[in-house]
């Protein structure tokens, strides 16, 4: 999901998590930090809520 997010836009953990039906915020947020593909998988566009 992460890949079809346009460059210039972010989207916040929690509406990944609604995009992807499943899971919570924080264990989206621990995926994304674990992401071994960063330059394909553009995790720096999901942001936290309060941002």
């Amino acid at each position: 999901f992460a890949r079809t997010i346009p460059c210039g836009r972010v989207t916040t953990y929690g509406g990944f998590c609604l995009a992807l039906g499943m899971g919570s915020p924080r264990s989206v947020g621990s995926a994304l930090r674990h992401n071994p593909f960063a330059p394909f998988v553009p995790c720096h566009r999901v942001i936290a809520s309060n941002l």
